[in-house]
């Protein structure tokens, strides 16, 4: 007989059971010598997620998360916008990127594995080493410390040495830290002001200035390398960068059309009822946005997020699917579809219950 129950519970076992076989990495994954070491693990992870922060921003109270887990977590209908960790009221235009978060997040990423196995090799060490034996002193006698530093000779008549110099002085010639052009120290701050990222851009500030944008050509080509690549040309080119956020929408005043048009922008699916077409686009805005927050050598390509996208229209029906079958099973309808099947039960129950007291007795 079927039964969705037992289907529910097979379903859950096969889930755990993978859940259980992955290698999730834990802050107690450190020796309990090393807190340190445990303590920075945790400090580097999500509250919400509990794990790495993966596009990392701020909240105006200070506390980070990531930036999908606190997107999600602000955006849900039931709950009050606040932050998770101190309840502050918070909003979705309060997130800031915190970079320097990211990126001490990947350099402990990186390094942790190597880290990871040394502390647990140092703890073995610690453990297989067999107690030193101590030797016992008398009381009779005194343990004198010898001067840690060397007694200078009392022939020596030399002169004190002069002092090393900290600062070079104000005409020696030192070397720009940017543009490794050579100078009298007296004129490095000023120079520092106006110098380029290279010598080559000295040279080029010189050259004609554009003629829409005011600025050397040189300048803007630094720019555009700066920011991730070269400068946007004419027109809404969505497959190429991360330049804007998307806005969040006023669904109620748009058309079924036009929130169709919004998908459509971004090559994403069109077709489904207008509360499919809303989710979808709200969806697509959050992963857009979250993912505008990582740094540039870490954004996901727009087809990462189609099928991040597509992942989670998949899951999302599943899940409903999943709670439409829970509530259509009421429990007197299951009573008397299954009606049979109960009644053969107790019937075997009863007569292993009779075989059983016939042995007894016997």
């Amino acid at each position: 007989v079927y039964s969705p129950h037992r289907r529910a519970r097979t379903m859950n076992s096969n889930k755990l059971s993978t859940l259980l076989a992955q290698d999730i990495s834990d802050p107690s994954d450190f020796p309990s010598t090393a807190k340190p070491l445990r303590d920075l693990d945790s400090a580097v992870r999500c509250p919400i997620c509990s794990n790495y922060f993966n596009g990392p921003v701020s909240l105006q109270c200070g506390h980070t998360f990531c930036s999908m887990c606190i997107r999600d977590t602000l955006n849900v209908s039931s709950a009050k916008a606040q932050c998770p960790t101190c309840r502050h009221p918070a909003n979705e235009g309060q997130l800031r990127p915190n970079p320097g978060i990211e990126y001490i997040v990947g350099a402990w990423i990186e390094s942790r594995p190597s880290v990871l196995q040394y502390s647990r090799k140092e703890q073995s060490e610690l453990l297989e080493e067999p107690p030193k034996k101590k030797r016992r002193i008398s009381p009779d006698i005194e343990c004198l410390a010898a001067p840690t530093s060397p007694r200078k000779s009392p022939h020596s008549s030399s002169p004190l040495e002069e002092p090393t110099r900290s600062e070079p002085e104000l005409e020696d010639m030192i070397q720009c830290p940017i543009c490794s052009r050579s100078m009298r120290y007296k004129s490095i701050n000023m120079h520092l002001e106006d110098c380029s990222s290279s010598p080559n851009d000295q040279a080029a500030t010189s050259a004609p200035m554009s003629k829409t944008k005011g600025k050397p050509r040189s300048t803007a080509a630094a720019w555009g390398q700066l920011l991730g690549g070269p400068p946007k040309s004419k027109g809404k080119d969505k497959e190429r960068d991360f330049d804007d956020r998307l806005p969040k929408l006023s669904y109620d005043t748009l058309k079924e059309k036009q929130i169709r048009d919004k998908l459509g922008e971004h090559g994403l699916v069109t077709i489904g009822d207008r509360a499919t077409l809303v989710a979808r686009h709200q969806r697509w805005t959050m992963l857009w946005n979250s993912n505008h927050d990582k740094g540039v050598e870490r954004r996901q390509k727009i087809g990462e997020l189609r099928r991040e996208l597509k992942k989670w229209e998949e899951d999302h029906a599943r899940l409903l699917k999943k709670k439409g079958d829970t509530e259509s099973i009421k429990p007197d309808e299951h009573l008397k579809a299954n009606r049979s099947e109960f009644s053969r039960l107790v019937e075997e129950a009863r007569k292993s219950k009779h075989q059983a007291q016939i042995v007894v007795e016997g």
